[in-house]
């Protein structure tokens, strides 16, 4: 079959969805079926895309709509007289009624439409849909969300639920809200947790980790990689360092990476007021490289986040034997598989008490990392691309 995979225009500004496209695109480059991607600017994707003879990246310009409108738009670039041009572009107007994927799906004979985050591209053809839909946290923490923000997700994410054929969810309780919210048929909601393989650490060695005293980053120090949303709740960990600091007499660095958002500033405006700037760092966005680099050299890793579908921090933490501790919310109890390494999210003194056990607690520490061979198992092999493949299946028989 033909995929349109639909990921145009995602970085990793986008967090987790650019993390979940990445790896699905990995798997789904070892099946059988051609996919097909335009507006692809991430160099990282567009490598993938070269180096897998079933992955296609189109190249996103005129080519894709008819000759007569191609011909059209140059001729309008070389005319003076406003009432010619106006009457060309009335013309171009009424032509571009047509969803411009319509042009993609008929060029490339385009069976099935995978959209890997929440949305779906407009189209007027008959043409069956898949959107995986990460979560719905609106609807448990409306106040992390302006209100133009809970009316975009309201309208499109309905819109996408509504139009898809198939929505592929990463864990049950994603599913049921679904189900529960927008009384979406359960049977079209499948749930599939992506293999973590052919991941974007894969490629590193030991030896390829790097000096992070050159890049400013201490010896020692606890690290928690996600962009600086609301619900990732760094406020609550600044928190703990600050408990930590007045209680247990101790100082532990925190490194925190990747995109900072719009909220950072209340972030920053927190750690200046308890005179933490010598001791919390928010890097921002960095190479892979230095990312797996902070993997290895931190202490541990610790996820303080509030909401959560699934964790790729926890997962690749888990998968690089690095001690790690997580909130007690949604999936990542069960991604981690024990209570003595979670907390509550909530309650920064419970952080601080888990931070201080992972990082004086050898035994804990020892336990951790053992406990994490075992998950590894589980998290490496999820039958990812033969339910996926059974659900392209079903949709193309159905359309037939």
């Amino acid at each position: 079959m033909n995929i349109l995979f639909y990921i145009s225009n995602i970085d990793k500004s986008t967090g987790g969805v650019f993390q979940y496209s990445y790896a699905l695109l990995s798997i789904l480059s070892k099946s059988e079926h051609q996919f097909y991607m335009y507006k692809v600017d991430n160099p990282e994707i567009q490598e993938l895309i070269s180096a897998n003879k079933n992955l296609h990246l189109l190249e996103y310009n005129d080519y894709t709509v008819p000759a007569k409108i191609r011909i059209l738009k140059k001729i309008i670039s070389k005319i003076n007289s406003v009432s010619h041009i106006l009457k060309i572009k009335k013309y171009l107007k009424s032509k571009y009624k047509i969803p411009i994927i319509d042009y993609v799906v008929e060029k490339y004979k385009i069976d099935i439409i995978h959209c890997p985050f929440q949305y779906l591209p407009e189209t007027t053809l008959n043409i069956p849909t898949i959107t995986t839909m990460h979560d719905v946290q609106e609807l448990h923490f409306p106040e992390f969300f302006t209100s133009s923000q809970r009316e975009y997700r309201a309208i499109n994410y309905k819109k996408a639920i509504d139009k898809a054929d198939a929505i592929i969810v990463s864990y049950l309780h994603i599913k049921n809200d679904l189900v529960k919210y927008f009384a979406k048929d359960e049977h079209k909601i499948h749930v599939c947790l992506l293999d973590m393989q052919n991941l974007w650490f894969d490629k590193f060695k030991k030896s390829d980790i790097l000096d992070l005293k050159d890049y400013n980053i201490p010896e020692n120090f606890i690290f928690y990689p996600a962009a600086t949303w609301e619900h990732k709740n760094h406020l609550n960990i600044v928190e703990a360092i600050k408990i930590l600091n007045d209680e247990r007499k101790i100082k532990v660095n925190l490194v925190c990476s990747s995109h900072k958002t719009e909220f950072y500033t209340v972030i920053e405006n927190k750690i200046k007021e308890y005179n933490l700037e010598n001791q919390i760092n928010f890097i921002g966005t960095v190479s892979d490289k230095i990312l797996y680099s902070l993997y290895h050299k931190a202490e541990a890793v610790v996820i303080p986040t509030l909401y959560e579908a699934g964790s790729f921090p926890l997962m690749e933490s888990i998968i690089l034997g690095i001690p790690v501790i997580c909130s007690n919310v949604t999936s990542l109890p069960e991604t981690i598989g024990e209570d003595q390494f979670i907390f509550d999210p909530k309650n920064p003194n419970d952080i601080a008490e888990k931070i201080y056990s992972i990082l004086y607690d050898k035994e804990l520490k020892k336990q951790n990392v053992l406990n994490s061979a075992k998950q590894k198992s589980k998290i490496l092999n999820n039958n990812t691309i033969t339910i996926i493949d059974n659900i392209y299946k079903t949709l193309a028989n159905a359309n037939t």
